[in-house]
């Protein structure tokens, strides 16, 4: 079923069944205002029952969700002040068909008044509050148990659980796992923990994340964490690099400073982590090393919300580099005004057209790019290929060999949006089948 379309015909979202539900496909952007007002009205349009609560002020800076608890006795308000440099003061207000009395803090167990039908909090920069109310309609609160759980009770057999094989690593190495952990106290020094030769035999070891749901470190609020590794041997033609990085937001909660065989990576401490590091090409093939990472906060979680890994960049069999002029477009649809590349550009997209020989056939294409701002995919003759949409790290490639015209012209182009883009380097590198 088409709900909306374009002035050609074409279809703008779309709705088909799925069970007893419903898949609503978008083939337009409105803006997160707007795409949040379509989508009530669609819902409203289906009968969904709206939260029965909503946020003062209006523009409050914060996320808020509903739930009920699997013991059908409990609404449970869920709200997170997305600002993380002040306060959020704000009321969640119920709907006249809920009148409880009270509300619960999940946090610290303590009780709040709930005054005409107000809930009225102050909440922490980058904080989050959950609290509890009892529910009015508490007779039927077994039957929404039963329903919630009852899918749980189809059999008293365990089943046998089959892992799938771990996927092959040639590039990567994962670092996650085993940080020797230690809290920064007044009894310890930070600067004394971090250097190359520091026994930490002793310490405690985590996994790379949030340590605050750790068993004995909930109040911890600076530590500092080790690792030892070394480089595969087998990365002999390339370059190795250390990655610590979330997929979205902040990697450290609130801020750390990364030390490398002793060596600080950063000027000052940073809430932002490495992307594809290599300080003064110490990562070499066999050599092993130490990281250090001094992380300090003040919220309730403090750690990495981010990811620890090596990737190996290797170098290509033969490469072409694609500096030159690049034509450019406002809307991706009209082209001229040809702009130099490397270098910055304004428009929608920026295209060239290569000749890749016919005698690399057989070899697997890679486009690689060195890129500033808002820059996610790459069209190679016709075919949309994407990268990631948060954009890890300024390094990226992308295997394009399906759709490549080997001994024929080809064409490629970058999309981007935004201001502030640059491409600092562009090339495509040939590469030996089973190599990457």
């Amino acid at each position: 079923m088409d709900l909306l379309n374009w002035k050609d015909g074409g279809v703008a979202a779309g709705m088909r069944p799925l069970g007893k539900g419903y898949v609503i496909n978008l083939g337009c952007w409105l803006s997160r205002e707007n795409n949040a007002r379509l989508f009530t009205q669609i819902f409203k349009w289906r009968n969904l029952a709206p939260i029965p609560a909503h946020i003062e002020p209006a523009g409050a800076k914060s996320i808020f969700r509903h739930f009920v608890s699997n013991n059908g006795l409990y609404d449970v308000w869920m709200l997170w002040n997305t600002n993380k440099t002040g306060p959020l003061s704000a009321d969640i207000v119920l709907a006249d068909s809920l009148n409880p009395k009270w509300a619960l803090c999940v946090k610290d167990g303590s009780k709040m008044p709930v005054t005409n039908h107000r809930l009225s909090l102050t909440i922490k920069p980058y904080e989050t509050a959950i609290y509890l109310t009892p529910r009015t309609d508490i007779t039927a609160a077994p039957v929404e148990w039963l329903t919630l759980q009852r899918e749980w009770w189809q059999g008293t057999t365990k089943p046998t659980m089959k892992l799938l094989p771990p996927p092959p690593h040639r590039r990567s190495v994962d670092l996650n796992a085993d940080w020797a952990f230690i809290p920064v106290t007044g009894t310890n020094d930070a600067s004394s923990l971090v250097g190359p030769g520091v026994n930490d035999g002793a310490w405690d070891k985590i996994t790379m994340g949030i340590w605050n749901f750790t068993p004995g470190h909930h109040d911890v609020r600076h530590a500092v964490l080790r690792k030892q590794f070394t480089v595969p041997a087998s990365w002999t033609r390339g370059e190795p690099t250390f990655w610590l990085r979330s997929w979205n937001g902040d990697t450290f909660h609130d801020a750390a400073q990364i030390y490398i065989d002793g060596k600080p990576v950063f000027p000052r401490l940073s809430a932002h982590g490495p992307e594809g590091v290599n300080p003064d090409g110490v990562f070499r093939a066999g050599t092993t090393h130490t990281i250090a990472i001094e992380i300090s906060g003040t919220h309730t979680l403090n750690g990495s919300t981010g990811n620890a890994w090596l990737w190996y960049w290797p170098d290509p069999v033969s490469s072409i580099d694609l500096a030159g002029k690049w034509d450019s477009s406002p809307d991706g649809l009209t082209f001229g005004n040809p702009i130099p590349i490397p270098g910055p550009f304004e428009g929608n997209v920026v295209r060239t057209r290569v000749t890749i020989p016919a005698a690399e056939r057989g070899q697997r294409v890679v486009v690689e790019f060195k890129t500033q701002g808002a820059i996610h995919n790459i069209i190679v003759n016709g075919h949309l290929v994407a990268r990631h949409h948060h954009n890890i790290g300024d390094h990226w490639e992308l295997d394009v060999t399906p759709w490549i015209n080997f001994g024929g012209d080809n064409q490629i182009a970058i999309a981007g949006e935004g201001s502030g883009r640059i491409i600092q380097s562009a090339t495509i590198g040939f590469f030996r089948p089973g190599s990457l």
